[in-house]
């Protein structure tokens, strides 16, 4: 069974039905990025959870493969065996691998390690996402503590002086009693 039914553009259409547009998926809202928090690691795990589906998939394939392989390489020595006819390893092989039950299964296999192969790189972006997701994160919250600290200093520097002295008291024995 294939997994990825139809790539078209950015888009994946996958066996159930389903379509995800890759750019909404790795689209990141740095404005407000809770909600690209939020879904990381659902999107993850999805995209994981049909990798090693899409593996399952390729080694019952790869199985099927080479019992077909034994299977025609059997009948194909009983035949030359029944005729009397002289064969070699090639002959053997190259019969098989022209023999469309066998062709057919190869084929199937070779689509699924191309699908296995996509869903490792689609998880490995999404990692890498969820990395520029920390980092972006981190940069905000930088951003925000600079901001909040030059806002601060501002209403300070607003306030009378006398005034001024008793707040700065009470924000350092704050800072220390958060210490």
């Amino acid at each position: 069974m294939s997994i990825i039914d139809e790539i078209e553009g950015t888009k994946l259409k996958l066996f159930n039905g389903k379509t995800i547009e890759l750019v909404e998926i790795f689209a990141v809202d740095v404005e407000d990025l809770s909600v690209d928090f939020s879904q990381q690691a659902a999107l993850y795990a999805y995209f994981s959870s049909l990798q090693v589906w899409a593996e399952r998939q390729l080694s019952l394939a790869k199985f099927d493969s080479e019992q077909t392989y034994a299977e025609r390489d059997d009948f194909f020595r009983h035949y030359k065996d029944k005729r009397d006819e002289k064969y070699t390893e090639a002959v053997i092989r190259s019969l098989v691998i022209r023999d469309d039950r066998y062709d057919e299964k190869e084929k199937k296999r070779i689509q699924l390690e191309y699908e296995v192969n996509l869903l490792k790189s689609l998880t490995r972006a999404l990692a890498q996402r969820g990395d520029m997701l920390i980092s972006l994160g981190a940069m905000t919250r930088q951003e925000m503590s600079m901001t909040g600290m030059t806002m601060r200093d501002k209403v300070l520097n607003d306030l009378p002086k006398d005034l001024r002295a008793i707040v700065k008291n009470a924000i350092t024995k704050k800072e220390r009693d958060q210490v």
